[in-house]
């Protein structure tokens, strides 16, 4: 037999198997379709480490703008979205408000 070497992710098919379920690889083997379809994503998008810096930060600004982008409308425009609340007091305590002004400008 030959030494396990140390398990480096997605390295091989083998130890891919190894962690998926039962299930899953049943399926698969009956259905080539669907084998294709569970790798394809790898086939499809190239490893992040070969995207150059320019690149990585243009696709952070990207998924951050568009994650932010409805909260913020939300949040600015939520006067549009709620009828606004009346922003004024009961008028009996304006009555007593205004004649509290008042004793204080006839005692000055």
């Amino acid at each position: 037999m030959h030494a396990r070497q140390p398990h480096h992710f997605g390295s091989s098919r083998e130890s891919d198997s190894q962690v998926m379920n039962r299930g899953v690889l049943s399926l698969l083997r009956t259905n080539p379709l669907l084998r294709r379809a569970l790798h394809k994503g790898v086939d499809s998008s190239p490893p992040l480490r070969w995207v150059s810096v320019p690149e990585k930060i243009a696709l952070y600004m990207f998924i951050s703008v568009t994650f932010l982008s409805y909260p913020t409308y939300v949040l600015l425009s939520l006067d549009n979205l709620r009828p606004r609340v009346d922003n004024e007091l009961n008028p009996e305590v304006q009555a007593q408000i205004d004649e509290i002004r008042a004793a204080r400008q006839s005692h000055q």
